[in-house]
């Protein structure tokens, strides 16, 4: 009973830091992010679905919170600065994004656990500065998901999980007011809104042998109500109005292999679809004093990720990890512009952990590119050289109780 009761305390305590986390922004750079969540898992390159074994499950798979025994508790920050090109007009050097990730998971019994999570699993933004012919602007779409979930072990080698996704969505868009995508430069539109979603994760954990592991998760899409301001001038003259809007965020489709070649030394390849072309049509802000709608063309489109990583035990407390990922680009070329860069992209990633008995803390750092030249052509509206290149420094710690 006591346990039970230190255990409410913690979730207590866990819940109001995620309230503190989520009264400040979180951001993220790239609306799939190239390196993973996690200084854990995104040092082996997002390859994590068949692995899942810190507070980043409740997005890579919540099967694997079967795998604990006792209490665990976690958390940690990543802190990503991106940069974009477009021609030789270059994104701002100032920006950074913080993006936080925590969770707690407790086992009811051997076959029973639960658990909450935070994670941020989509994010797109981008700032540059005035550079004629190209406006000022300053975008952002965000989502960030408070996750209950829960697992069952239905054999020693068979783990199921599922959990129910809570989304908090940010949108900022701060730009000359567009028709169909072109910028009308005398009007100035500075945009801000924030809601909420409900999806949910799936995940399955399988052993088939000692050494091998297979993950398999779907995460369904999210979408969020959106409430926000606006303010629309020209000029001296402003006009302050309110509008409604909404955001859906796409499915994905995960599955993982992990295999340990020895006693030390572990791989995991993982393959992720996303269902862009499902959900990402357009965004309407319908304003109500305005009386009108305005309609973006975004059609964007299904894109993939491929993840390869490796962890390699280097002693009784150390582990070594690295990895590579190839994420393809979802932005067609007829959409695509300074708002909303996109590029086919890599990434590597290296980190290292500590383990002292209940304790662990690990770091990591990732580095991503990418380039995507957009040929002249009907309906393309903004052609050139688009290029993405982003550093992303990561550390975590974690307890076992």
């Amino acid at each position: 009973m006591k346990t039970w009761r230190k255990t409410m305390k913690r979730l207590a305590l866990f819940t109001a830091i995620i309230a503190i986390v989520l009264s400040s922004d979180c951001f993220a750079g790239g609306l799939t992010r190239v390196g993973g969540i996690g200084s854990r898992a995104g040092a082996m390159g997002g390859a994590f679905g068949a692995t899942a074994n810190d507070s980043t499950l409740f997005y890579y798979n919540p099967a694997g919170m079967a795998q604990f025994g006792t209490t665990y508790v976690d958390a940690g920050m990543d802190v990503i600065f991106p940069r974009f090109k477009y021609e030789s007009h270059d994104s701002s050097n100032d920006a950074w994004y913080a993006m936080p990730y925590a969770g707690i998971i407790y086992p009811i019994n051997d076959d029973i656990n639960i658990g909450l999570g935070l994670t941020v699993p989509y994010g797109q933004g981008a700032e540059f500065e005035k550079s004629w012919p190209l406006p000022k602007s300053e975008t952002l779409i965000s989502l960030t998901n408070i996750t209950p979930a829960l697992s069952l072990r239905l054999a020693d080698n068979l783990y199921v999980g599922a959990g129910l996704n809570i989304g908090y969505t940010q949108f900022k868009y701060q730009a000359p007011f567009d028709i169909k995508g072109l910028f009308i430069n005398p009007i100035k539109t500075d945009n801000k809104a924030d809601g909420f979603g409900i999806g949910a994760t799936f995940g399955i954990l399988y052993y088939p042998t000692e050494k091998l592991s297979l993950g398999l998760t779907y995460m369904s899409e999210l979408k969020a109500d959106l409430n926000g301001e606006s303010d629309i001038s020209i000029g001296p003259i402003s006009i302050h109005d309110k509008f409604d809007s909404d955001f859906t965020f796409p499915p994905r489709l995960g599955i993982g292999i992990a295999y340990k070649l020895t006693d030390r030394l572990k791989m995991e390849f993982d393959a992720n679809w996303y269902g862009y072309s499902k959900t990402v049509d357009s965004m309407k802000l319908s304003f109500k004093k305005l009386h009108f709608t305005k309609t973006s063309d975004m059609d964007w489109r299904d894109n993939y990720g491929l993840h390869l990583g490796a962890e390699y035990r280097l002693g009784n407390d150390w582990w070594l990890r690295g990895g590579a990922t190839y994420l393809s680009k979802a932005v067609p070329d007829s959409t695509i512009s300074q708002l909303t860069p996109d590029a086919s992209g890599w990434d590597i990633a290296l980190g290292i952990e500590c383990q002292k008995e209940h304790f662990s803390f690990s770091a990591g750092a990732i580095y991503g590119w990418g380039k995507n030249d957009v040929e002249r052509g009907f309906g393309v509206l903004y052609p050139g050289k688009y290029e993405a290149q982003t550093i992303t420094i990561g550390a975590q710690i974690g307890w076992q109780f």
